[in-house]
């Protein structure tokens, strides 16, 4: 017990006396997401597709002509590096790398002023949120939210146990323009499901942001 104690007070200490670490390479630095080295390897997005945020010059997979999802919006490339970044910054808790993507997704994200607008998470499993130091999509979406004056919402809880996909949706959403936020898209399926159940509730539309787009696969299937 006082052994414990003691670490309880010598951890912020020492959070105090050394420098941060990278996210990537680990290496200590005084800053809170990437050192000099590692920064250049995190590409923002560019030239993407406006619905799927497929890249344009390698062809890419869109969402079907009749998904529920009108534009998807991703703040940086995919990339290993990109990734490995991420899963460190989750699993130890690091908030600055989330509310940088944030940041960007801010920046590119097209808000319509004649329309009311709620920004909602798309939650994890129970087990992997309680395996994580954070919430990154709940984080992201705070600060989606924050910086662009948007009223957030409840995040949806999207399940799959041995039957189709669900999601817990609220009659509140009726008349708002949804806007759903995830870390990665990879299928989309969990998103198309989401969409679809949300405009059955009487949204009037649905866009995605999220951090990156892992692979060209065929979205929503």
């Amino acid at each position: 017990m006082q052994q414990c104690c003691r670490m309880d007070i010598w951890m912020p200490l020492d959070a105090l006396r050394l420098p941060h670490r990278c996210v990537l390479c680990r290496r200590r630095a005084n800053v809170d997401t990437w050192c000099e080295d590692c920064a250049p390897q995190i590409a923002l997005a560019s030239r993407y597709c406006y619905r799927c945020a497929g890249e344009r010059w390698n062809g890419h997979a869109c969402w079907p002509e009749d998904a529920a999802v009108l534009t998807t919006t991703i703040a940086c490339r995919d990339s290993l590096a990109l990734r490995r970044s991420l899963a460190t910054a989750t699993r130890h808790g690091v908030a600055a790398v989330w509310q940088q993507c944030a940041d960007v997704l801010t920046q590119r994200y097209l808000v319509r002023d004649d329309r009311l607008t709620l920004v909602c998470a798309v939650r994890l499993t129970r087990r992997t949120e309680r395996a994580q130091a954070l919430n990154p999509r709940q984080l992201l979406a705070r600060t989606f939210a924050t910086d662009l004056g948007l009223a957030q919402g409840p995040p949806m809880t999207v399940t799959r146990r041995r039957r189709p996909l669900g999601a817990t949706v609220s009659s509140a959403w009726a008349g708002y323009h949804v806007v759903l936020v995830t870390d990665l898209i990879e299928t989309g399926r969990d998103l198309s499901q989401a969409a679809e159940l949300v405009r059955a509730h009487g949204c009037t539309g649905v866009d995605v942001v999220a951090v990156t787009r892992h692979g060209d696969y065929a979205l929503g299937r």
